[in-house]
């Protein structure tokens, strides 16, 4: 059976058809599954997604699949199936490509509130945003950034060694043996990796690297990625810019600190960014990232970039930090490329919610890659269809805006 003929029948009739977006995104990603069944569970699992209301658990996604899909069928596609999320995810990627302008890969953090510990990598934390210590999961994602929509296409999930020690727990949630510790930089670099193996085309590297070690942005820039991070103020540079007169080459300062010298050099720029304009200032300073402050095995040469600062104009705070590699692009496409973190960020609250990127449950890791995949691809479906100009009506049948 043709993906678009069971579209029709498993997803309730002709509206199917009128669906582009299902459509596609559904023929590439599950059309490298091996077995029927396991094409025909993740229809249910990924129409399940977009049409369910509220938490998206196992038993509300069978319910929505109108009785065809059990919940022990979805539940072992989902845990204690084969197939791998990878080459799904890579076609994810190769499909928005080429259908979106494409200008960046975004990493962000993702912080997933949860109520037990039980769960794969749950564990108490000191959340920055609440001011306090919860119960959560961290994980990595990379985004697919376009100027008018974001869709995040690969994911690590941050893994602590109290996870990873411990081999009773390490057991109950079948985590691989090659997985290994590490901070939210290193899974960062193993995502950057990935897709650097996958065959797509180059994209800069835009960061929030302000809960990683600084060194990420170091790592990347050695392995070859065009990368601008947004950088906590606090990371420690040295100046190598003749124009910041009086201030050592040699000793290090916060980078909050070097941009604060900026106050005389600083320049106004108009910005016209999301349908808001306004104008800001920009400041950039030459700068070297200390080898002896990374801990970057092997040690090297100190590494030379670019320290922005960014703010409303008026402002004579230290504003917005990032750090970058890449010197022949003008200040202002710079900054649209830094203001795609924000439009993960607003994508992921208004959509990777709807879809239910945080609802997983269970214990077990393959079960959680496995699910943020099918929901990635809920959520490029949702975004793209709202692009294009769909909208669902109340009985959840699309139909064309005005």
């Amino acid at each position: 059976m043709s993906l678009q003929i069971y579209m029709v029948t498993k997803l309730g009739g002709p509206t199917a058809l009128y669906d582009p977006v299902f459509s596609e995104i559904s023929r590439a990603i599950f059309t490298g599954l091996p077995r029927s069944d396991q094409r025909s569970r993740g229809m249910d699992y990924l129409g399940g997604l977009l049409q369910t209301s509220g938490r998206k658990s196992i038993r509300s996604i069978s319910r929505s699949a109108e009785g065809q899909a059990s919940d022990q069928r979805l539940h072992h596609f989902i845990y204690g199936s084969t197939w791998d999320w990878v080459p799904m995810r890579k076609a994810l990627a190769a499909y928005l490509l080429e259908r979106l302008q494409v200008e960046a890969w975004v990493v962000q953090p993702m912080v997933i509130l949860k109520a037990g510990r039980h769960s794969v990598g749950v564990e108490r934390r000191f959340v920055q945003s609440a001011g306090r210590a919860l119960n959560t999961q961290r994980a990595v994602g990379v985004w697919a950034a376009a100027n008018e929509v974001g869709t995040p296409v690969n994911w690590g999930l941050d893994l602590s060694e109290a996870w990873l020690d411990d081999k009773m727990r390490r057991r109950r949630a079948a985590i691989p043996d090659e997985v290994r510790s590490g901070g939210l930089g290193d899974r960062a670099m193993e995502l950057y990796r990935d897709i650097r193996a996958w065959p797509l085309p180059a994209r800069p590297v835009v960061l929030d690297a302000r809960e990683m070690d600084a060194s990420v942005v170091r790592k990347l820039s050695d392995s070859g990625a065009s990368v601008i991070a947004r950088i906590d103020g606090s990371v420690p540079l040295r100046s190598a810019d003749e124009a910041l007169i009086g201030h050592s080459t040699t000793k290090s300062m916060a980078a909050a600190q070097i941009i604060a010298a900026t106050k005389g050099i600083r320049r106004r720029i108009p910005m016209h960014l999301h349908r808001e304009r306004r104008d800001r200032w920009v400041a950039s300073v030459c700068v070297t990232m200390p080898v002896d402050s990374l801990g970057i095995e092997g040690g090297g040469e100190d590494r030379e970039f670019i320290l922005m600062g960014s703010g409303r104009y008026g402002e004579h705070d230290s504003g917005t930090l990032y750090l970058t590699n890449i010197r022949s692009t003008p200040f202002i496409d710079l900054l649209r490329l830094c203001s795609l973190l924000n439009r993960v960020e607003t994508d992921n609250l208004r959509t990777a919610e709807n879809v239910g990127i945080r609802d997983y449950t269970g214990r077990s890791f393959s079960g959680w890659h496995r699910h943020v995949t099918l929901a990635s691809a809920a959520h490029a479906i949702d975004a793209l269809r709202r692009l294009d100009g769909y909208v669902a009506d109340e009985s959840g049948d699309e139909q064309a805006a005005n």
